[in-house]
């Protein structure tokens, strides 16, 4: 799959009649669903673009949270109008590549990759393979119960001391896994330190830049997290409500 899309059309045999109940005004009628099905197609890309925003996404029952670190995932989300005609829109992660000069990459990867294993979920991925000598980011949970892709969890604020530049002892305050920990000393490896950040959507997380190394660094599977589809069906009522008003609108006569 080269990109993550949906998009939205009428049906033509629902709306076949709204184009043949009156032949001159067929311009108009076909104007004003155009109108909605871009209007509705606008709505979708705003909601998607949230969707990546960290916030809490509601669908099917259950609830997930999709954190970028960057602008590449939601600068691509990228409404087509018109799609096929002007009775379909369609949203959709572009093949638009990250940055050629990241650290944090081998090679340029498409954005649409990272789409993909949001949307539909990933099994366990070796960095070694792909990554060793780069710089990549992991996160952390506070919750030792925490699903994701996360690097760890059980994430509890550390107070330690350092020695300054001028000599003196100074407080450090960072963010460690005794249990992740653990397994890094273990395999001869330093302490891993994450940071708390505070993104203008609100909430929190945890993140710590390390160089990937010849053995470990394995990113565990994780679920899908459909932020596409979830998109889709938060706007879907509305959007079926704003284009049927459309017709009767075309077809109803201004009242003077």
């Amino acid at each position: 799959m080269t990109d993550v899309g949906y998009q939205l059309e009428l049906n033509r045999r629902q709306i076949g009649w709204l184009l043949k109940a009156l032949k001159p005004d067929k311009k108009l009628i076909a104007g004003e669903l155009g109108k909605a099905v871009k209007t509705a197609g606008v709505a979708l890309q705003t909601q998607a673009i949230r969707n990546v925003s960290g916030y809490p996404v509601v669908y099917e029952g259950g609830a997930f949270r999709v954190r970028v670190q960057t602008g590449a995932l939601k600068g691509s989300i990228t409404l087509q109008y018109p799609y096929k005609d002007q009775y379909g829109a369609r949203v959709y992660v572009n093949g638009s590549h990250t940055a050629s000069g990241a650290k944090t990459f081998t090679k340029p990867k498409p954005v649409s990759d990272y789409a993909n294993a949001i949307e539909y979920g990933h099994g366990p991925i070796d960095l070694k393979k792909t990554m060793q000598g780069k710089i990549v980011p992991f996160f952390g949970a506070r919750s030792d119960t925490a699903t994701g892709p996360y690097a760890a969890t059980g994430v509890k604020q550390v107070k330690s001391l350092k020695m300054a530049g001028d000599g003196v002892l100074e407080h450090e305050t960072s963010y460690q896994s005794h249990r992740l920990n653990e397994k890094l000393r273990a395999r001869g490896k330093p302490a891993m330190r994450f940071k708390k950040i505070k993104p203008d959507t609100g909430g929190s997380y945890f993140i710590a830049f390390r160089t990937v190394g010849k053995t470990g660094w394995i990113i565990p599977a994780a679920k899908p997290r459909p932020f596409m589809k979830a998109a889709l069906s938060h706007i879907r009522s509305q959007a079926e409500g704003e284009i049927v008003q459309a017709g009767m609108k075309a077809l109803t006569p201004e009242v003077p």
